[in-house]
């Protein structure tokens, strides 16, 4: 059985916002498309990364699901952004992840977003073009993060 995983684009160390702590939820995505979408405007608030944890790291804290499932591939899981980042396998740099998206066909990933009306503009665009990753594509993108180091 492959492993599956869950990426969220934030700022290095930020503990997410206030409801977010409160409401024990972190944002994440089964697409690390959206993910680096996320990490390039998190850039304007500081190191921007990639967080990537295995889905079955978080069993039964899988959220329902929110309007944003289909655009962001989203899943919440219910535990807070802090608990989120303790668990990850992974920190990416958002400059790995877009280098390896390129190199999968995804050319078009910005590498500036400006505010977060652009991210969401960001975020329709690459889902009205059709620019998530495939299962193929998925499993190809984990064998190049695991064969990048530790």
């Amino acid at each position: 059985m492959e492993v599956r995983y869950l990426y969220r684009g934030t700022t290095e160390g930020w503990p997410g916002n206030e409801v977010l702590r409160e409401e024990r939820i972190t944002c994440t995505t089964t697409d690390p498309l959206v993910a680096a979408i996320f990490g390039v405007e998190c850039r304007n608030h500081g190191h921007a990364v990639i967080l990537m944890a295995r889905a079955d790291a978080f069993p039964g804290l899988v959220g329902p699901p929110t309007i944003f499932e289909m655009i962001e591939s989203a899943v919440n899981i219910m535990v807070s952004p802090e608990d989120f980042a303790r668990r990850v396998e992974r920190v990416l740099e958002v400059d790995e992840v877009l280098r390896i998206l390129r190199d999968l066909g995804f050319g078009g990933v910005p590498v500036r977003i400006r505010d977060r009306s652009a991210l969401q503009e960001a975020l329709f665009a690459s889902y009205q073009a059709g620019d998530r990753l495939n299962d193929e594509q998925l499993l190809d993108f984990v064998s190049r993060i695991r064969g990048a180091g530790p």
